[in-house]
């Protein structure tokens, strides 16, 4: 992996009105090739974002950004890997947006996979500390009552997202 050139960033964060225009906009000093913005199974924005970049200068300058506020959210940004940028936009030109469905659904068909959880829902918390355990997001969350497994996102190398 570490043969690759990185030119990808995700966004994260995004008010869900924000387009490849603003995206641009927004990371208005870097030379974008390609922005695809994340959509739910109802075609919905996610507020997440992927966005190819002319070079790892650019690149550079994109993380430069992280943490600044796009209208009245601040916006985290990672570098991921080509191999990333390409399993989570899947093919998608420029004007195509990606849909991440929810666990349990046929992705190909976009409907529910018969091997699924059933009805089940989730829920996304972002903004935790590198360090927080499954267990304490759980104990976080114990007078919901309806907390099933918890995932920690992590990046290609492993490192937390501050997603779980």
């Amino acid at each position: 992996m570490d043969t690759e050139e990185n030119t990808f960033i995700r966004l994260k964060g995004l008010v869900w009105s924000a387009t490849e225009e603003d995206i641009k906009t927004f990371l208005h000093d870097c030379g974008v090739k390609e922005v695809v913005i994340s959509t739910n199974d109802r075609g919905r924005p996610t507020g997440d974002a992927f966005v190819h970049l002319d070079n790892e200068a650019d690149a550079e300058k994109a993380m430069a950004h992280n943490r600044e506020y796009f209208r009245e959210r601040f916006v985290l940004i990672e570098e991921i890997y080509e191999s990333q940028y390409i399993r989570e936009t899947s093919g998608k030109s420029n004007k195509d947006e990606k849909s991440i469905t929810k666990p349990g659904m046929d992705a190909e068909k976009g409907e529910q996979d018969k091997k699924g959880p059933g009805n089940n829902f989730y829920i996304i918390l972002r903004g935790l500390p590198e360090k927080a355990t499954e267990n304490e997001i759980g104990s976080f969350l114990v007078d919901c009552k309806i907390v099933g497994n918890i995932y920690r996102i992590t990046n290609e190398a492993g490192r937390s997202s501050g997603d779980a």
